[in-house]
């Protein structure tokens, strides 16, 4: 269910719902790095934070990861347009061009 809404509604610009989730897990990563940051230069340590530290990384690689995830489709299905169009495209010249027929007659 999940992959027939993904492709009905984002079949031909995926880096928008990849990196929609990927900046959403960017800025609570750069957040928490902000944080333990302020925590290491105003007290000189971060003591008991390493696994919100841990965190802060984990949501910043994997925010990176699936921007560049959706670069990535972003230009196959780029490469893919300029070999043959969409489908709904080949429907549209399809249509135009037998009711363009059908005026003629």
């Amino acid at each position: 269910m999940f992959t027939i809404l993904f492709l009905m509604n984002n079949g031909l610009n995926p880096l928008r719902f990849f990196g929609g989730i990927g900046l959403l897990l960017i800025c609570p990563g750069f957040l928490i790095c902000c944080y333990i940051t302020y925590l290491k230069i105003v007290y000189g340590y971060i003591l008991n934070h390493y696994p919100l530290l841990l965190l802060g990384i984990l949501f910043l690689l994997t925010g990176m990861q699936l921007m560049c995830t959706g670069l990535l489709a972003e230009l196959l299905v780029y490469s893919q347009a300029r070999i043959q169009p969409p489908p709904f495209i080949k429907k549209l010249y399809l249509f135009k061009s037998i009711s363009s027929r059908m005026e003629k007659k």
